[in-house]
């Protein structure tokens, strides 16, 4: 059994990975059952629920020559968690979305998928500030 700890005594980007983890697995099997502190972890993950859809036509637009059902679930997951950051947590600033994005990609994906997600996350960020 997995000893729970409230949100005082974990850090964001150990939320951050527990929210990662539940986003691949929801990719995986949707009807899972996830084990998310009430807080930033619940809230993240529901809101990347609520807008899967929104999330999903932006990477959909700004990956360049990949069909979207032929992106990797880790990068996938990394992409939405980073995204609903973004655009819908007024409380992360854009910069560390980008930067836990990428460090999740350096120790869940393939070396590539740095730059790929990064350059995803980029061309999002650019168009919100035009």
């Amino acid at each position: 059994m997995m000893n729970r700890q409230n949100n005082n005594s974990r850090n964001r980007t150990q939320m951050r990975t527990k929210v990662f983890e539940c986003v691949y697995q929801y990719f995986l099997n949707p009807s899972s059952e996830f084990d998310l502190e009430v807080g930033y972890e619940k809230d993240t993950f529901d809101g990347i629920v609520q807008y899967c859809p929104q999330i999903r036509e932006l990477i959909a637009k700004y990956s360049k020559g990949f069909e979207f059902d032929r992106i990797y679930k880790v990068d996938l997951s990394i992409l939405f968690l980073a995204i609903y950051e973004i655009k819908y947590n007024d409380d992360i600033p854009t910069e560390v979305a980008i930067d836990q994005a990428l460090q999740l990609c350096k120790i869940y994906s393939t070396p590539k998928s740095s730059s790929f997600v990064n350059g995803i996350l980029a061309s999002i960020v650019g168009e919100n500030l035009k």
